[in-house]
């Protein structure tokens, strides 16, 4: 008689079909796999978002933001290079060399003394 050598030798190791159709029907489907995801991923970007904002050099609601800071943001200045997903809609790498900031990654509204106007507003689609 020829065995099956894919075949577990070990009866107690075999399940019934009923028992492998009961643990697939409890699995997760692939859009519940996709909504979790989604949470965890905008839970994470979110306290990203908190950590990295709160590193800004120019603040645009303390009192001693100055008005032409606003047309010298991190979003708008050559050397702004945007992330990629989520978070390149607000956050991007200073590639400045002369600038504090060089190689670290910055708010799109934030700013430094260092900034060389684009002339655009720098977006991934605009590179």
């Amino acid at each position: 008689m020829k065995t099956n050598q894919n075949c577990s030798k070990n009866p107690r190791s075999w399940r019934r079909k009923s028992e492998t159709t009961k643990d697939i029907n409890r699995m997760p489907t692939d859009e519940q796999n996709r909504q979790g995801r989604i949470a965890k991923n905008r839970d994470f970007l979110d306290e990203t978002h908190e950590r990295w904002v709160a590193l800004r050099n120019r603040d645009t609601t303390h009192a001693d933001y100055r008005e032409e800071w606003y047309d010298e943001q991190c979003g708008s200045c050559r050397f702004w290079f945007p992330l990629a997903g989520e978070l390149g809609a607000d956050y991007g790498a200073c590639t400045n060399a002369r600038s504090l900031f060089d190689g670290r990654v910055r708010f799109e509204h934030d700013g430094c003394d260092e900034f060389e106007d684009a002339g655009e507003w720098v977006t991934s689609s605009s590179l």
